[in-house]
């Protein structure tokens, strides 16, 4: 995904039924990152994150 923060390669360890979903869990086996503040995902919007005050 072209601008991401970070990148993982996970191996699957489990695929749960959930419903109308399916539910991945996976261990990381690799992992990158560029810098950058991340992006959350909140109340049907996304938000980049910042730093609590007090750290």
């Amino acid at each position: 995904m072209d601008g991401a923060v970070a990148r993982f390669q996970c191996r699957t360890v489990q695929r749960l039924d959930a419903g109308d979903h399916i539910i991945f869990l996976g261990e990381v086996e690799q992992c990158e990152s560029d810098g950058g503040a991340p992006l959350v995902f909140h109340s049907g919007y996304c938000h980049v994150a910042t730093k609590h005050p007090d750290l």
